[in-house]
């Protein structure tokens, strides 16, 4: 691989605005090893966070071939991924009920604070 690589050969190497290889990590190793010290890369900058970062690597990776005890791994991070993505559901699905309820009650209720003036004994 290394003798047969050209700059332009490359192509297809995915990285973060980070700079941390998505895709084509074996490639970018090949060129170093052949001395080419610049690539064009594929720079990902719609992933919003570390979960999305992680789904993208597993999914660049998914055509490798790989032991079982890699397979197990990649599906443990795919369950963790699918985990983390329920909590994030699960936390705007109870914002967006407490927004509606807190519409409700101004509809019912009204807005402000109001004094209510009671008789104690």
């Amino acid at each position: 691989m290394v003798a047969s690589l050209t700059r332009h050969e490359l192509t297809g190497v995915v990285i973060l605005k980070n700079g941390t290889i998505l895709s084509g990590h074996r490639r970018v190793e090949a060129a170093k090893a052949a001395g080419i010290i610049e690539c064009d890369c594929i720079v990902r900058t719609d992933l919003k966070n570390e979960w999305d970062e992680l789904e993208a690597l597993l999914d660049y990776n998914r055509q490798r071939e790989k032991s079982n005890e890699q397979r197990a791994r990649e599906y443990d991070a795919y369950l963790e991924v699918e985990r983390q993505r329920a909590r994030e559901r699960q936390i705007e699905t109870l914002k967006q009920n407490a927004r509606n309820l807190d519409s409700r009650s101004e509809k019912f209720f009204g807005t402000g604070k109001r004094r209510i003036k009671t008789n104690c004994i």
